[in-house]
């Protein structure tokens, strides 16, 4: 589904899900009604997890009007693309480690040291001095 598409809902849950990018300082968009608590209703409930009835609460308005007030917030924020959706990472490169086959990790160990200082794993050089 595209960010356009999404409802605050679904917007929240790609947020939390870290899917979807979020401003760190919440945009205060100039032309809509209600800018006093604009930021702070959008904040409370992107990322804090407030209910739509909890922040009408807080701030003597309306269920509607809060609904509305965080809609329009989504809506330009998606445009103006202070949110986005984020790329998934490739995959775990240590989970592809694990999958591979004991030699090849032993040959890795060897050409790569085992980043515990010990360069020798095998204890090859040590049966070498004591032959």
């Amino acid at each position: 589904m595209s960010l356009t598409q999404m409802g605050n809902g679904a917007l929240r849950r790609a947020i939390r899900d870290h899917t979807v990018s979020f401003p760190a300082q919440v945009p205060i968009f100039e032309k809509q009604s209600r800018r006093d608590i604009q930021w702070r209703a959008v904040h409370l409930y992107f990322v804090q997890g407030w209910s739509v009835a909890e922040i009408a609460s807080r701030f003597h308005i309306s269920r509607s009007r809060a609904g509305q007030i965080l809609d329009a917030w989504r809506t330009r924020a998606v445009i103006l693309g202070y949110v986005q959706e984020i790329a998934p990472e490739p995959p775990d490169q240590m989970a592809t480690l694990e999958r591979l086959p004991a030699v090849t990790r032993i040959n890795r160990s060897l050409l790569h040291g085992d980043n515990t200082g010990n360069d020798d794993p095998f204890g090859i050089a040590a049966r070498a001095v004591a032959s």
